[in-house]
């Protein structure tokens, strides 16, 4: 425990001195900086195999930069490089389904606990300056990499009664352990952003900013194309970012 703290401190100090680098020679043309959010998800499922099953709490956490397109002082192309945990819930449908031992269960739930690295590009357009508070809005692309997963599934015997409830990491082979579905998370992800939000300067090019920006899933995040479900599901959030500018 106090080794992962001491890893995450190692990072954030290690991001801060390449920011400070960076501002030491900027300008109103380039600022990086740091960003962190918090996101309500959703599932939306592309198939009738499948059914959401309500919202989940992720966050994000990395680096950005905003630069000023031909000089301009509105018009900017922001880039960021983000570590995001998604969590992702479905249902399986119909309501009754047998596990590969020939065991009947009913509402079976998987909860998905994604991990990506995000690269979100975006055109942000900034109004003037009202006193120190510049307002902007984004619109753009956030690809993403999986590079970690796990899930949870539970449910209720169908015969027996009662209610079961295991944590595991996905098989290699994506086997849930349930008869015709595979839980199979796809390795890619690309998401549209959609943004508004405010920056506060304190001094010079250093900003506090504060916003909230819709990703919306076009790519499903399950895509069983071998399991005879053929379940498929998109993920979308909303989240509340603060970060800070140098």
């Amino acid at each position: 425990m106090k080794k992962n703290f001491f890893k995450h401190i190692l990072f954030v100090v290690s991001i801060l001195s390449v920011s400070q680098l960076f501002a030491q020679g900027s300008n109103n043309n380039f600022q990086l900086g740091l960003i962190t959010s918090v996101n309500i998800n959703w599932t939306k499922a592309t198939s009738d195999k499948v059914q959401a099953n309500g919202p989940g709490l992720g966050y994000s956490y990395g680096i950005m930069g905003d630069f000023a397109i031909k000089g301009s002082s509105k018009y900017f192309f922001a880039v960021e490089a983000i570590a995001s945990n998604f969590r992702s819930k479905v249902s399986l449908d119909p309501e009754k389904v047998w596990n590969n031992a020939g065991v009947p269960y009913k509402n079976v739930n998987f909860t998905y606990n994604l991990n990506y690295i995000e690269l979100p590009m975006s055109l942000k357009f900034k109004l003037n300056e009202i006193g120190y508070t510049t307002w902007f809005a984004q619109f753009g692309f956030a690809p993403g990499v999986l590079f970690r997963s796990s899930a949870k599934w539970d449910g209720e015997f169908a015969l027996q009664g009662g209610t079961t409830s295991v944590d595991y990491y996905r098989n290699n082979d994506g086997d849930s352990g349930f008869e015709g579905y595979r839980d199979d998370a796809w390795f890619a992800r690309m998401g549209m952003i959609i943004g508004a939000g405010m920056e506060y300067r304190f001094t010079g090019n250093t900003a506090l900013v504060a916003g909230l920006r819709f990703n919306n899933g076009l790519t499903n995040f399950i895509a069983d194309n071998k399991g005879d479900t053929k379940a498929k599901a998109i993920n979308n959030f909303i989240g509340i970012n603060v970060g800070l500018l140098f």
